[in-house]
């Protein structure tokens, strides 16, 4: 048995019980308040208190008179109750009704949920991974590599070509690989789903650092969009503005470059490493830009006239 067999065992056990308890939630009053009344329950007791009656009668306790008007009594009360007994029995397959319906909505409701979010199909991927990793030699564990490869990724991305997690796992394996074409066209079909990916940040600098790395003359200008993208959706993330700043500097794009670095040697200490090189880079970009102004300023008056 398959470890999605098993999952689907588990969720289709979970998923009964859940209807089980919507189905007890309707059920409480006849489990826990007694017994209902019944039309049998009330024809028995309108019986016997015609035979209270007619033992009253023989006995001599009352006339004749009070009997017929007592006998006429309880018969009045037999036609004005017992409809009343069939329009609840008819209320409680009413009710029999709403629980049916309540329960399919509740279990196909949690399943289309699942279907919508869910990706019982990666459970095998996700198996694959080692959680223990391997021993090194100064006691701390080294990061396993994942037990599938592109191949396997495919051949389930065949399957199921509507699994953008998917398509993002096995851009990864193309980055690895230094396939930058097949990991920029894989990251662009998790992309084109519109999914939840298409809000992830992280996916798209992985893009932009993939079209950047294309061996073209143009490959930082056609970056530039999606890390630009991944700056809108999170406008303080340090790898997206790194990511930006490298464009700029590879497209001569010097005051852009300067903003971001600037932005980034914001968050950093001074006495870091990091901090240094930065402001280096920085310092560069400047310089570049001071060079460049009056260039441009001529260019622009020239096109103004």
């Amino acid at each position: 048995m398959t470890s999605e067999i098993i999952f689907w065992c588990i969720a289709g056990l979970m998923l009964a019980a859940a209807v089980c308890f919507v189905a007890a939630a309707f059920a409480r009053t006849r489990f826990f308040c007694g017994e209902q009344t019944s039309e049998q329950a009330n024809r028995r007791l309108l019986n016997e208190e015609l035979d209270v009656l007619k033992k009253e009668r023989a006995a001599g306790l009352i006339s004749d008179s009070i009997y017929e008007e007592s006998v006429d009594d309880v018969r009045r009360r037999a036609l004005e109750e017992l409809p009343e007994v069939r329009r609840v029995q008819t209320q409680e397959k009413h009710k029999i009704a709403v629980m049916v319906c309540v329960c399919l909505f509740v279990a196909a409701g949690a399943l289309a949920l699942y279907l919508q979010i869910g990706a019982p199909g990666m459970i095998p991927f996700v198996e694959s991974q080692r959680t223990h990793g391997l021993m090194r030699a100064d006691g701390t564990l080294a990061a396993a590599a994942p037990q599938y490869d592109a191949k396997l990724m495919e051949a389930y991305l065949k399957r199921n070509p509507n699994d953008e997690r998917a398509w993002v796992l096995l851009a990864r394996l193309y980055v690895k690989e230094r396939s930058w074409s097949a990991a920029i066209a894989s990251y662009r079909s998790a992309l084109d789903l519109n999914g939840k990916v298409v809000h992830d940040p992280e996916v798209w600098i992985e893009y932009a650092a993939s079209i950047m790395s294309l061996p073209e003359p143009d490959a930082y200008e056609k970056g530039l969009p999606a890390a630009a993208k991944a700056l809108s959706l999170d406008e303080t993330n340090a790898n997206a503005h790194e990511l930006y700043a490298i464009a700029c500097l590879e497209t001569a794009r010097w005051k852009e470059a300067l903003e971001h670095l600037e932005y980034l040697l914001s968050r950093l200490h001074m006495d870091t490493p990091q901090y240094q090189k930065l402001a280096r880079t920085a310092a560069f970009a400047a310089q570049m830009l001071r060079a460049h102004e009056p260039a441009q300023n001529d260019a622009d008056k020239s096109a103004s006239q």
